[in-house]
């Protein structure tokens, strides 16, 4: 982002960068009777802050943490990768070579099991939703269909158009594939060129056999449906209604319904609910294909936890304050689980020195800081005191709106909440206060992005 001041003739009074290498927004701007300048607005991580009183606000955790295997925890993988993306989308080609996709419509691609990245050129239309391959070649659910590369990602074509993809899958064995959309299943024995409906029904999800590719799931909101031979017939085999549907090589088999985890031993027809230590729904379950008792689970916004006993018990395999959008495993065991970049709220102020002997102002960083918690936080609006160069903030945290005020100096640092978000600022965090640094220039220490005053 970057703030910038005009003159009354709009000539360049004064302008920096302001920000780091993730995603950064500058939402509302104020300035005040003294000339301080108060900007607002949100990053979502390793922003460059100074005379912060709020450091640990550090927005997202890597937008991609990896396992060495599904009994270890969650760690960064190569740093600065996917921070300026979330990757919603993973897909292992081989234990080393793996995509992940973005919903703004980036492709990535690892050769060494995620320890460096490589953007791949690609035309596919935003967002992709969907990766799956076939042999060598990769296919990609996007916004408007399904498109379909054998030359290594150089081009693509588009091998059924329409938006609402909820499912896709291929078949090992026949090469099949299967193409799940709001609208009904779809089946292709010949690499995607023509298609048939199989089922009309209004698909959630899809899921397939990893021992028995013929064998398939096919949730609706009504109903659990199982084929045995390909999608070529389909029977309803449970009237709970599931979000995801993870088989694996035992008769094991797991599902997620409203945010809690069950688990059938039926192939599906009956189902029992699997206890989880907190109340944070979940988003995505895996299962190590080389061992069914071993699962890690993204939940909303606790991070990622992982049970080594079926789901008997569990523990925190990530930061806690992050949004995991999919788990995957390689088939050498290691895992990968994608997040959501979410944001933290970040005040920023600039203040100006007249230059002896003359008209001019010279532009100074004064402080910047995070504010707010460990949720998705944003600043919308400031205003600025004209009295005691306070600043004011409106925000929007995921509970609610909350004010804050940011007094000058450290005597009067006063820090407010709406009632209703004092449990999303709780005490003694809700104490913090910050205050513009009364320090000499000289001592207010370096900030790392060009200003320009006149």
């Amino acid at each position: 982002m970057f703030v910038a001041e005009l003159g009354p003739t709009s000539a360049l009074v004064f302008s920096t960068y302001l920000g780091g290498p993730r995603l950064d927004q500058g939402n509302a701007v104020a300035v005040d009777v003294s000339g301080t300048i108060h900007l607002v607005g949100e990053s979502t991580g390793e922003f460059p802050l100074l005379n912060a009183v709020s450091a640990d606000r550090s927005g997202s955790p890597a937008a991609l943490l990896r396992s060495p295997n599904s009994n270890g925890l969650f760690s960064p993988t190569a740093p600065g990768f996917g921070s300026k993306t979330s990757l919603g989308v993973l897909a292992f080609q081989s234990s080393q070579v793996v995509y992940a996709a973005s919903a703004s419509g980036r492709l990535y691609r690892s050769l060494d099991t995620a320890n460096s990245w490589l953007p791949v050129p690609t035309t596919l239309p935003a967002p992709i939703h969907f990766l799956a391959f076939s042999g060598p070649n990769l296919l990609a659910g996007t916004s408007q269909g399904l498109y379909f590369s054998t030359d290594q990602r150089v081009s693509w074509a588009l091998r059924h158009a329409g938006p609402n993809l909820v499912g896709l899958a291929v078949n090992s064995t026949s090469s099949a594939f299967y193409l799940a959309l709001s609208a009904g299943f779809y089946r292709s024995n010949d690499l995607g060129r023509t298609w048939a409906l199989a089922s009309s029904a209004t698909a959630q999800t899809l899921a397939i056999d990893p021992v028995d590719p013929f064998r398939l799931y096919l949730a609706t909101p009504t109903a659990l449906l199982r084929s045995n031979d390909g999608g070529t017939t389909w029977a309803a085999v449970s009237s709970q209604s599931f979000s995801q549907i993870v088989p694996t090589a035992t008769a094991q088999l797991y599902g997620v319904s409203n945010g809690r985890l069950f688990a059938s031993t039926n192939a599906g027809q009956s189902w029992s609910p699997v206890l989880f230590p907190i109340a944070d729904p979940l988003v995505r379950v895996a299962v190590d294909p080389s061992d069914s008792r071993l699962l890690p689970a993204a939940t909303t916004a606790t991070g990622l936890w992982r049970s080594l006993d079926r789901g008997l018990t569990w523990a925190a395999a990530s930061t806690a304050d992050s949004s995991p959008l999919d788990v995957v495993f390689a088939p050498n065991g290691s895992a990968l689980a994608s997040f959501n970049l979410t944001s933290d709220a970040v005040l920023a102020r600039w203040g100006r020195l007249r230059t002896a002997g003359s008209s001019r102002y010279t532009y100074y960083q004064a402080s910047v800081t995070y504010l707010g918690n460990h949720l998705a936080d944003v600043g919308r609006a400031v205003a600025a005191d004209a009295n005691t160069v306070g600043s004011y903030i409106a925000g929007q945290s995921p509970t609610g709106a909350f004010v804050a005020r940011f007094a000058p100096s450290p005597a009067a640092c006063t820090f407010q909440v709406t009632p209703r978000e004092r449990t999303v600022f709780p005490s003694p965090e809700g104490a913090l206060a910050f205050c513009a640094s009364s320090l000499p220039r000289a001592a207010r220490g370096p900030y790392p992005h060009p200003t320009h005053g006149l």
